[in-house]
């Protein structure tokens, strides 16, 4: 026989264990949202400023320039200096220094993904005549002829910051530029936005679980990713995601991804949930 002490004891319990639940699925929710805020606004792991390869410090190479001008070569560090003639006031000389892919340099700030094509440094004075110097870097890999990339220059912060004003013209094996002060420069190949899906199984029998991942480069981060699962199911985000497919057949699934400077691209890949008759195979 329960006394109204036990009742109100067993009540006490019940009433502890729902407000209990209740919490728990308050927590769980807020992670789950908190997330899926981490996953959408993520690179995807990838370094965003990435060296191409990653090529050692060469020797200081030294010339004097005076009026006269002239190319100086120096092809066993991949550097070549371009000075016209007359830049140089009548009856001064000058002495400078250059290097190739100096050491220590910061990565760029957080932004477009660029890899690194061709870094040097310049040491000497600080004249007005140097805008018209041009150096030709030698590339730490050859890319595609034509292709268009980035100057930068490291300021007085030490870091790196572009060069609104100076292009950079490639040729496949080497990057020129025009020079302002002495200092360290560099020439930066953007990376085009693009994304590959990952999948853990492609096709199997009802109900067909998979696991998807966006594997996101280039482009400016941070990126928002979409799935559409190609079925009835609302459409979700997230880098990397999940869904179960309960009816037999063949679902078209596309990830799209919008960077911060709003490009997009898509990938998109098939699935297939069998029933008991066995899988019927691709288109």
């Amino acid at each position: 026989m329960h006394t109204l002490m036990d009742i109100n004891s067993s009540k006490a319990i019940r009433l502890t264990e729902v407000i209990y639940m209740r919490l728990l699925r308050t927590h769980l929710t807020f992670f789950l949202f908190a997330t899926t805020l981490i996953l959408v606004g993520c690179t995807g792991g990838f370094d965003n400023n990435p060296v191409s390869p990653n090529v050692a410090q060469t020797e200081w190479r030294a010339f004097t320039v005076n009026e006269a001008g002239g190319t100086f070569n120096f092809p066993e560090i991949g550097i070549w200096v371009e000075i016209p003639s007359g830049a140089v006031p009548t009856g001064e000389v000058y002495s400078f220094s250059v290097r190739g892919f100096p050491d220590g340099i910061p990565p760029l700030p957080g932004g477009p993904v660029y890899v690194r094509m061709a870094t040097m440094e310049m040491d000497g004075p600080d004249v007005s005549f140097l805008k018209n110097i041009k150096i030709t870097m030698q590339l730490a890999e050859p890319k595609t002829p034509g292709a268009g990339a980035v100057a930068f220059q490291i300021n007085g912060a030490f870091q790196w910051q572009q060069m609104h004003n100076n292009a950079v013209y490639l040729n496949g094996n080497t990057a020129s530029m025009y020079v302002d002060t002495p200092g360290i420069y560099g020439a930066f190949l953007p990376i085009p936005l693009n994304v590959e899906i990952s999948l853990t199984r492609q096709s199997g029998p009802v109900p067909l679980s998979v696991g998807l991942e966006a594997l996101v480069t280039g482009g400016h981060p941070p990126y928002l990713v979409i799935w559409n699962y190609g079925d009835n199911d609302q459409p979700e985000s997230g880098l990397a995601t999940a869904h179960v497919y309960d009816a037999p057949g063949v679902y078209s699934i596309s990830c799209f991804v919008t960077d911060e400077s709003n490009h997009q691209v898509t990938d998109l890949i098939s699935v297939e949930a069998y029933g008991i008759f066995g899988p019927t195979g691709f288109p």
